[in-house]
């Protein structure tokens, strides 16, 4: 403590990081990653945002495309992983659909913000999602899509996390 008693150590997160990065303007850019092997290859080549992509996570565990396979359990695992390997390279995470109901999506907040990880997105797909990049996507209305995000956005503040929550469209 300063000697006016304010507290001199500011705690440095990977959300606080990203954002600064994000007000600096110019771009991010960001590998994606899917395990500690790809994300120390980024980290090797000097890449200060790390993406954990979905599909990546679910071809690395799972064998297979990202048809709404991974579990929260599977994806918060690669998370804390690769948010381990250098905690000031923010990581932006996949959170899917956040898994299952309005619960499961602060639950999914919680367990990401826990592991490291800066950023999250939400997308605005029905519970048995595809990945972006394949045909047949089915979207929620856009009510159920907002109840999702506040209720990430109610989730931080419950637990007092700065991680950033990016609303994720398949819709374009």
């Amino acid at each position: 403590m300063s000697s006016q008693g304010e507290d001199v150590c500011t705690t440095i997160t990977a959300g606080k990081l990203l954002r600064q990065r994000i007000e600096a303007g110019g771009f991010i850019l960001a590998p994606g990653v899917h395990d500690g092997f790809s994300a120390r290859i980024a980290l090797e080549v000097r890449f200060d945002v790390l993406y954990m992509t979905g599909a990546g996570v679910t071809a690395s565990v799972h064998g297979c495309a990202d048809l709404g396979i991974a579990t929260l359990n599977d994806m918060r695992r690669s998370a804390e992983m690769i948010a381990s390997l250098s905690p000031f390279t923010p990581v932006i995470a996949d959170a899917d659909t956040g898994y299952g109901g309005l619960i499961m999506v602060a639950r999914t907040v919680e367990q990401y913000s826990r592991s490291g990880v800066g950023v999250l997105h939400i997308e605005d797909q029905v519970q048995t999602k595809r990945c972006g990049h394949l045909a047949g996507k089915v979207l929620v209305d856009l009510k159920e899509y907002l109840a999702r995000i506040r209720a990430a956005v109610q989730a931080r503040r419950r637990i007092g996390s700065d991680i950033v929550i990016i609303a994720r469209t398949d819709s374009i």
